[in-house]
């Protein structure tokens, strides 16, 4: 007789949720975009005072360089591939129109420099003291990548490191409203009865209250005096503190559903202190929900901080940022906007970052929907 092979039985290895979730995002090229894009905005703001040419508040204005059109960076010359150069610019004011306008001096001819040491020193990755640029130009010529503003500074360099305060406070806003939300929702939605009654109404109290009024009330308590380190906290912890309501309502539906399930039911049966039950175990299940949250709560924070910074009740000089930025070109009216044009580059910046925060939100919620899994 002949003995028979049979096959071995094969285990397949289950899959984590988060990796079933990472699966379903990569097969969405929007959300992917659009958190390529975010990955590249943030890059930019960690090496910001590297990748910048000029400081935050190197100003060129006494120098005759306001408003000051894009410097073009060129490659060619005589018809030969040269190395990436700029030409110096000659301000002339129009004689019937009084326009500043500018116009290039193709007699001084200056090498873009890579690598070059200039301006004041920065610490590289918050450790190393470092004065080298990734590029940077000589005197008299000017690398005005995004043209200049009304005070003679340069944009590029300032939306960089503008971006280190409008990118961060978003993480660190809503993160403070998480803890606000999560602490005060797990609570109602836990214990319920006459403490959920009490939260709830308090969050409805601070709710009713216009989000832009509650802020402009609540930065009316920063002391303006404060240096710029301590009022860009102040300005955070502001706006963490106004919008923790919805946060807390959600995660009071989800703490009320999950504390029925068998293990929780089962975790408290066995004498285990409720405040373990609410962090270890109800909590971690409502992660996916916050991750989705979270991707839609930080564009609004950007937004609140770009209105507050845009009327002088936000992030204010020598700080900077993309809401500061804007205000400067709207100080001209109309006319500053159509003369200017490159200065309203900021709000490009803020378009961009909301539009990519809301793409990548829209993906997450389908990655965790199992109704939408492909």
């Amino acid at each position: 007789m002949t003995a028979i092979a049979l096959p071995l039985e094969t285990k397949t290895k289950s899959k984590s949720q988060w990796q079933v979730v990472w699966e379903q995002f990569q097969k969405q090229p929007q959300a992917v975009f659009a958190l390529l894009v975010l990955l590249a905005l943030y890059i930019g703001a960690v090496f910001a005072p590297f990748l910048t040419p000029y400081d935050r508040q190197e100003s060129f204005g006494l120098e005759g360089v306001r408003y000051q059109a894009p410097t073009q960076v060129r490659f060619w010359e005589n018809g030969s591939l040269q190395a990436p150069f700029v030409y110096a610019t000659v301000r002339k004011v129009d004689s019937q129109t009084f326009e500043t306008k500018y116009f290039e001096d193709t007699a001084q001819k200056f090498p873009i420099r890579f690598f070059a040491e200039r301006g004041e020193a920065y610490k590289l990755f918050g450790l190393f003291d470092t004065r080298v640029r990734l590029v940077s130009v000589e005197a008299p010529a000017r690398l005005f990548l995004m043209g200049s503003d009304g005070s003679g500074r340069d944009i590029f360099s300032r939306i960089l490191l503008g971006a280190q305060i409008s990118l961060s406070i978003g993480f660190i806003a809503v993160g403070i409203s998480f803890l606000i939300g999560a602490i005060l929702g797990g609570l109602a939605g836990y214990y319920g009865g006459i403490l959920d009654a009490l939260l709830m109404r308090f969050a409805e109290v601070i709710q009713a209250i216009p989000p832009f009024f509650l802020l402009i009330a609540l930065s009316a308590l920063i002391p303006a005096l404060l240096p710029p380190e301590q009022y860009f906290f102040g300005v955070i912890i502001m706006l963490g503190f106004s919008s923790w309501m919805d946060l807390a309502k959600a995660i009071r539906g989800q703490v009320m559903s999950i504390r029925e399930q068998e293990f929780i039911v089962s975790a408290r049966a066995l004498g285990i202190p409720e405040g373990r039950v609410i962090l270890r175990h109800i909590l971690p299940n409502t992660a996916s929900y916050l991750v989705v949250l979270g991707s839609i709560t930080i564009p609004s924070a950007i937004l609140a901080e770009s209105g507050l910074s845009f009327i002088g009740r936000g992030i204010r000089e020598p700080a900077v940022s993309w809401g500061s930025m804007i205000s400067d070109i709207t100080q001209n009216g109309v006319a500053g906007l159509n003369l200017h044009p490159w200065a309203l580059a900021p709000g490009w910046y803020i378009l961009v970052t909301i539009v990519a925060w809301n793409v990548l939100g829209d993906g997450l919620r389908a990655a965790f929907d199992p109704k939408k899994r492909r």
